[in-house]
């Protein structure tokens, strides 16, 4: 019996040395821009971030420390491109311009002397700007206009044509 516990107890404090987890819920209104925090100071030699996303844990970022030469990782997936940025410091992930398709979990793992993973599930909700009331039964569609379509607009204007 003595040894079961002692043996349980062992496993116990291997598991909390070397695995630590926790999650955290981030929302974020579309359009705008989410850090997640790695928590870390500074990456040091022979450290490894790891970030993940979605279900079938695409590599989006890495960054690894061998011999105080630091190298990173940033995914070429459409979804992610011109959006992520990491900190050379420390670690963290920005999602810059979010978009609802940014929406999942992030599963952040840092490899240290012990290893540390931190899930993170993002929500992007609908940005004020983008929400359209509806009026005597009549819905509205707000689209994107560019410079072109704005000089047209003002053009028909003065011929009634609008």
């Amino acid at each position: 019996m003595q040894r079961m516990l002692l043996l349980t107890f062992f496993l116990l404090l291997v598991y909390g040395v070397f695995v630590a987890e926790t999650d955290e819920t981030v929302s974020v209104m579309e359009g705008d821009s989410v850090t997640l925090y790695t928590d870390l100071t500074e990456i040091l030699n022979d450290d490894t971030i790891l970030w993940v996303f979605g279900p079938k844990g695409m590599v989006i970022s890495q960054v690894t420390r061998k011999n105080d030469l630091t190298s990173f990782f940033v995914t070429d997936d459409e979804r992610f491109i011109g959006r992520l940025q990491v900190d050379q410091n420390t670690g963290s992930l920005t999602i810059r311009n979010s978009r609802k398709r940014h929406s999942g979990q992030y599963k952040l793992t840092i490899s240290r002397e012990k290893t540390m993973t931190k899930t993170f599930n993002v929500t992007v909700i609908d940005s004020p700007r983008n929400r359209v009331n509806e009026s005597n039964g009549s819905t509205v569609v707000k689209l994107p206009l560019n410079r072109d379509d704005v000089n047209e607009v003002e053009e028909q204007q003065g011929t009634g044509l609008v």
